[in-house]
């Protein structure tokens, strides 16, 4: 995270943490399990998902557990349609099929990647590939690796801070050492459980997203890959 400002908005940052926690979560989410999940007071909890019920952002089921409200899929689709970045990456993606390998498009906030668009070994249209996945540990994606080596070093030893790294990086040293090849390289690449690779350049500049190539068989066809994903960032870039 950055540098906390002076004066910070204590309310509004808890709220936000509470408000992460029901988007994230795959089914409605009692109050105490938030609780207990960010270390906050029961009462405080209770109190900002009530706002945030009274603002639409989340909503209140039968079982008294609370789900995301329509305000949050309001600003969902406000901010993608905002941003484009589906709109101008979607037929560059699609043009990756032919390699028939895993394609993805992410974004990283603090220690999680979130897919836009994740296309396991190419078997899916456009339309499955779309938020197909929920959010993805950073330390275990190669899109993760890539955009938090557009970080501070300081500012990623508090985003993990008393957190335990995900496989296959599994301790914050390997995941610096990965960081450092990243940068040193301008790509990521980490090995996942099947024993394939996956490699990840960043998008923008500064990066705001990341793009993914993964089930590759060889270290040899490492050059050939990135060649292939930077091509699809000047594409993706080149759109108007």
């Amino acid at each position: 995270m950055k540098k906390l400002p002076a004066q910070p908005v204590s309310g509004l940052m808890d709220g936000l943490e509470v408000l992460r926690e029901l988007t994230i979560s795959a089914s409605p989410v009692s109050c105490k399990h938030i609780s207990e999940k960010l270390g906050f007071e029961l009462t405080r909890v209770n109190r900002i998902l009530k706002t945030l019920d009274y603002m639409g952002l989340a909503c209140r089921g039968p079982s008294r557990r609370y789900l995301p409200g329509p305000g949050i899929h309001v600003l969902a689709i406000q901010s993608m349609i905002g941003s484009g970045l589906l709109k101008r990456a979607l037929p560059v993606l699609e043009e990756l099929r032919k390699y028939k390998l895993t394609i993805a498009l992410g974004v990283l906030w603090r220690d999680s990647v979130s897919y836009l668009y994740h296309n396991d070994l190419s078997r899916f249209n456009a339309y499955d590939a779309i938020g197909r996945l929920a959010v993805h540990p950073a330390g275990a994606s190669s899109i993760g690796i890539a955009l938090l080596s557009e970080l501070e070093d300081s500012e990623i030893r508090q985003i993990y801070e008393g957190q335990e790294i995900a496989q296959p990086i599994g301790s914050l040293e390997s995941l610096f050492k990965e960081i450092y090849k990243s940068r040193e390289n301008g790509f990521s690449s980490i090995m996942n459980a099947k024993g394939n690779l996956s490699l990840a350049v960043k998008l923008g500049n500064p990066a705001y997203a990341g793009i993914a190539l993964s089930g590759i068989a060889s270290d040899e066809d490492i050059t050939k890959y990135i060649k292939i994903l930077n091509e699809s960032v000047d594409k993706i870039g080149a759109v108007k």
